[in-house]
């Protein structure tokens, strides 16, 4: 709680330097909401609204909030304007895209089951192995290997919510190894986290999307789990 009050004065800081900044009105909303001051919140989630009304978290953080203190007239701030259908229309827009390549490119389970028997008997039949799409390898030493990348494995609202999720898993079935985008904020979440995290917890702040990539398929990685941002993943 003591460093949520140092962010809130660090974000209005920030505001009082620069009262356009958007990031940071959004920032000092949410930190402001989290400490329980909910009405007070939404002075600077309708400010940051105002800054940029593609910014959907703070959209939806701006409509939770006035929820929260059942004022339906400040509402019509994204009620009556069109801004809410614009954003879903544009994520609907973007998930019905998204991946459309890969589908079209994939190639069936009779293609790839003659792709392994070419490979096996050491006769190409004129076919190169990377027009196909293998199979995922079967599960290490018995066990599915689950990976989450996430940027909030610190004093997050996510890593509040889901920093006990990583232990529940059944270690007899699963492997669990959780890749963190941010360096270690040295918070209790942070810790717990990476302790319960048996089979690896691994700092790739820093990396590329790539490097991110290659390192899971070393890992043997068969289910993986990330935030995507309009629709991509987007390692910083």
């Amino acid at each position: 709680m003591s460093q949520l009050v140092k962010a809130v004065e660090m974000y209005e800081q920030a505001v009082e330097c620069n009262p356009n900044f958007g990031v940071a009105l959004a920032n000092l909303a949410n930190a402001v909401k989290e400490l329980g001051q909910v009405q007070e919140s939404v002075q600077w989630y309708v400010q940051a609204v105002h800054e940029n009304l593609n910014f959907l978290e703070t959209v939806c953080g701006t409509v939770n909030a006035l929820r929260g203190v059942s004022d339906w007239q400040d509402q019509g701030l994204v009620g009556r304007d069109p801004i809410v259908a614009k954003l879903v229309k544009k994520q609907l827009d973007k998930g019905t895209t998204y991946g459309k390549g890969i589908l079209q490119q994939s190639a069936t389970i009779k293609q790839w089951l003659k792709a392994l028997a070419l490979v096996k008997t050491g006769s190409m039949d004129g076919l190169l192995s990377t027009q196909f799409y293998l199979p995922p390898p079967p599960p290490f030493n018995g066990r599915i290997k689950i990976g989450y990348i996430s940027s909030d494995f610190n004093n997050h609202p996510l890593a509040h919510l889901m920093q006990s999720v990583f232990g529940f898993h059944n270690q007899k079935a699963f492997g669990v190894i959780c890749y963190a985008t941010t360096n270690s904020d040295g918070s209790t979440y942070r810790k717990k986290i990476k302790h319960d995290t048996l089979d690896g917890f691994v700092g790739v702040a820093g990396w590329d999307t790539e490097r991110v990539v290659k390192q899971n398929v070393e890992d043997w990685i068969h289910m993986l789990f990330f935030f995507l941002k309009g629709g991509n993943l987007i390692i910083h």
